[in-house]
């Protein structure tokens, strides 16, 4: 059985070279997105054609508490739970820092932040594989191993 990485921001850019990298290396993938879902259904297509593993597209906003769990309960359900974490996902607000409201500055924290584990239920599944002495690996924005 093969292990499985769920990549967020993961259709496009530095997320579909990381998914194409761990599925040309047997992992199955889970790719996440929120806007580019025909990248995402393209990077499904090339994956399981080239690399014959399992791969699964999710929309998700990972600012948000309930799609981060809806989306690691489905992937759970789909494909037993998620060995390795690339937290990708980033946003982009476009405006000059001076000009960025305490809104602003909220959102792009929740979208770094709030997917590392702590408010999902993928934070049991870390622990349990702690115990039974399993390599689990969690990478946030900025690329350190945290297991």
């Amino acid at each position: 059985m093969n292990k499985v990485a769920l990549i967020t921001g993961g259709a496009k850019g530095i997320g579909k070279a990381i998914a194409l990298e761990l599925a040309s290396a047997s992992f199955d993938v889970v790719i996440n997105y929120l806007s580019s879902e025909k990248e995402a259904i393209a990077l499904q297509k090339e994956i399981k054609d080239k690399y014959q593993v399992n791969c699964l597209i999710y929309k998700c906003d990972v600012s948000n508490e309930k799609e981060v769990d809806t989306m690691i309960s489905y992937i759970e359900k789909e494909m037993s739970g998620v060995d390795v974490l690339i937290n990708n996902a980033a946003i982009d607000l476009s405006s000059m820092f001076h000009e960025k409201k305490v809104e602003d500055f909220k959102t792009i924290e929740n979208t770094l932040i709030l997917f590392i584990c702590f408010r999902s239920n993928i934070w049991t599944s870390f622990i349990f594989g702690l115990f039974n002495n399993e390599q689990l690996f969690c990478y946030n924005f900025i690329g350190e191993s945290y297991f």
